[in-house]
């Protein structure tokens, strides 16, 4: 049945497409009108830096060539630094309109930030030198950008004003930029330029303020994480406009000579650079910490080549600005300096393409240094828990996965530690085996998009032997721990026991006998049927002493084993487990002369484990062994039947376990190739075990 979507929902898938559509529309246009005029431009100069300063060409020639630099070479540098600063930004924008539930504030934020950059470069330039009529548009375009970007940025990232005078920051920056072009306030005078320069610095200042009381008092773990280098790439830019709002308007632009030139191409580069920073951290903010809710569908591939490719920029950048500063000194000294700032400058961008490619992908492209680091952590960890959580760590904070969860049995009970997000896709599940046992599990999970190479599942592969290894060795230093407490438990509660039953039983028994004997005695001439029948009753309740000090010294040490030996003693009291001749019970015979605290804890096992085949694994054949070598003696319990699972219950498993490791033996139950169960026990010859 086809079920009719709620009017409500259509509307609001409607509103999110139209939305996006709306968004990628404007980025599109404003960002290929910005590379139009930049392109334009750069035609249209002629090679002469003179057309991008408001200055007469002789006087900015006279600068370039006091300073040593060339029109053409100060024209790369700009067009380079432009085009990267914008295709950044783009990329940005495309990143914030992927977001699955854009809203009017991010579309207009990316919208805005296109805009803004381009109309910041040559590109208005260039289009009204093509077209002088688009003059008065570039002008509109250029105010409205600047008015709506230091608009928006008091509500970055959300829209909601946190604080909520955020909201008054906003309102105020639109009024201050719609009257400053209607009513230029720098042209009537020395106090309305002094208020006009302190009322935009005071805007710039609660802008920040308010973005850092946003970061420390009012956002999560989560949120710091994805805004903390976007807000310092912002407070930067906007510190970097304080020279514009304290000098009228046109100053700036009319700086002449080599120091004013330096300082308008300088400062037209510094924009551009740090716009290019907040566009990076935007877009390492959406790729890392799923800013904007976006979950890409792109690979980071993309976003890797992108970055790399910007590094690239501006290393070139920097080179040609080597050759700019060092033209007036000669051909020779020009090309020598800048073959040195080239190879200077080529270690430089050797870190930075690793680190873009680290700030993607993590530590992927070095599994070995992950391994090794992993190996050397694992030295400092001591329990499962610590451990378990420092491989889901390594696995989202180090290889840069989106959520990871780490399984770990401990005592049959499935532990689960978890890292990142535990709702993305699962990638790959890998099984935590250590010592032939299967002791949890690691899940890795990713972003759509984000896959598991060949390299990257050898990788996470050697990562989940790390982790087996160290979680099986803290389990088992765990398990001897808790074991040898339950021992030392189990040995004070044994002796409280013997203290009762001798104190409570054999006492009093033994005093109630010797009461009957004395008065017998004493009746014994006067009325001797009496004293025999105490005496009788005498001997009858040392009858029954007897057997109780027989129950306490067989269960102390079987006295077959004294009697007939350990093998016989074994085959003795496993008879009552074959029934009608099955299962068919074997035992070989064991060597002599071994330690007593040995051989009892040898004759526990055996009948332990052969009772388990018996009872519940339906075996048909049982066979037990003794082997002595130099420093053991090795307990070999072997059947055909179905198998004993981990967390069977009363297969009295930890109870063999403890007795192998109370004399700081071992004890291994695995399966048999051939089917049916083995358990062998190690039982060094000098025992170890707590006194």
């Amino acid at each position: 049945m086809i079920t009719a979507m709620p009017a409500s929902t259509t509307r609001a898938r409607a509103s999110t497409a139209t939305a996006r559509v709306v968004g990628i529309v404007l980025v599109a246009f404003f960002a290929l009108w910005g590379l139009g005029g930049i392109v334009l431009f750069a035609v249209s100069s002629g090679g002469e830096a003179s057309t991008m300063l408001a200055l007469p060409a002789s006087e900015t020639d006279a600068a370039l060539s006091a300073l040593g630099w060339s029109s053409p070479a100060v024209l790369t540098v700009v067009v380079v630094a432009q085009t990267a600063a914008l295709v950044t930004t783009t990329i940005a924008a495309g990143f914030i309109l992927a977001s699955p539930h854009p809203t009017v504030y991010t579309t207009s934020l990316a919208v805005v930030m296109v805009l803004f950059v381009a109309t910041g470069t040559t590109a208005a330039s260039g289009w009204t030198t093509a077209l002088p009529q688009s003059a008065g548009v570039s002008d509109a375009a250029t105010a409205v950008a600047s008015i709506a970007f230091l608009a928006l940025a008091p509500l970055f990232p959300t829209g909601t004003p946190v604080p909520r005078w955020g909201t008054a920051i906003a309102a105020t920056w639109l009024v201050f930029g719609s009257v400053s072009l209607l009513v230029p306030w720098w042209t009537l005078g020395d106090v309305w330029i002094l208020a006009g320069s302190a009322t935009a610095l005071s805007l710039v200042t609660l802008t920040i303020v308010a973005q850092v009381l946003r970061f420390r008092h009012h956002s999560d773990r989560t949120q710091r994480q994805q805004t903390k280098w976007v807000l310092l790439s912002l407070s930067l830019f906007l510190l970097s406009l304080v020279p514009v709002f304290i000098t009228p308007p046109g100053t700036i632009d009319a700086m002449s000579g080599p120091g004013g030139v330096a300082f308008q191409i300088i400062r037209g580069l510094i924009f551009m650079v740090l716009f290019t920073l907040i566009a990076v951290s935007i877009a390492l903010a959406i790729t890392r910490y799923r800013l904007f809710d976006v979950d890409l569908v792109i690979r980071r591939t993309v976003v890797a080549g992108t970055l790399v490719l910007l590094v690239g920029l501006v290393y070139a950048t920097a080179v040609g600005l080597a050759a700019l500063v060092w033209q007036g000194s000669g051909v020779v000294a020009a090309v020598a300096t800048t073959i040195v700032v080239a190879f200077a400058a080529h270690p430089v961008r050797v870190r930075l393409e690793r680190a873009v490619i680290r700030g993607v992908y993590g530590e992927r492209g070095d599994p070995y240094g992950v391994v090794a680091r992993l190996s050397d952590d694992m030295r400092r960890l001591t329990s499962t828990a610590e451990i378990a959580e420092h491989v889901a760590d390594v696995i989202v904070g180090d290889l840069r996965y989106s959520g990871a969860t780490v399984d770990v049995d401990v005592a049959d009970v499935v532990r689960s530690f978890d890292r990142g997000d535990s709702t993305a896709r699962v990638v790959t599940r890998i099984p935590l085996v250590h010592d032939g046992e299967r002791i949890g599990e690691l899940i890795v999970r990713a972003d759509a998009g984000d896959t598991l190479s060949a390299a990257t599942s050898r990788l996470v592969e050697s990562v989940a032997t790390q982790a087996a290894l160290g979680i099986g060795a803290a389990r088992a230093a765990e398990e001897v721990r808790k074991s040898r407490e339950r021992i030392l438990l189990a040995r004070e509660e044994e002796r409280r026991r013997l203290h009762r039953d001798l104190h409570d039983g054999l006492g009093p028994g033994l005093a109630g006998a010797r009461q009957r004997v004395e008065a017998a005695v004493s009746l014994q001439s006067s009325h001797p049927d009496a004293s025999r029948r105490l005496l009788q009753e005498a001997s009858d309740a040392m009858a029954d002493l007897l057997a109780d000090v027989r129950d306490l010294v067989h269960g102390l040490r079987p006295p077959a084993l004294d009697e007939l030996g350990l093998s016989q003693a074994v085959l003795l009291a496993s008879r009552p487990l074959a029934t009608g001749g099955m299962p068919q019970i074997t035992v070989a015979p064991a060597p002599a002369d071994l330690p007593p605290a040995v051989e009892v804890a040898a004759f526990r096992i055996a009948l332990e484990a052969m009772t388990n085949a018996a009872r519940h694994a339906n075996a048909r054949s049982i066979g037990t062994t003794f082997e002595r070598t130099a420093a053991a003696l090795i307990v070999a319990v072997a059947d055909d039947g179905d198998g004993i699972g981990d967390a069977a219950p009363g297969t009295g498993r930890h109870s063999m376990r403890e007795r192998a490791e109370e004399l700081g033996g071992s004890l291994r139950v695995t399966t048999r190739r051939t089917g049916g169960t083995l358990v062998r026990a190690e039982l060094p010859l000098q025992a170890e075990g707590p006194e």
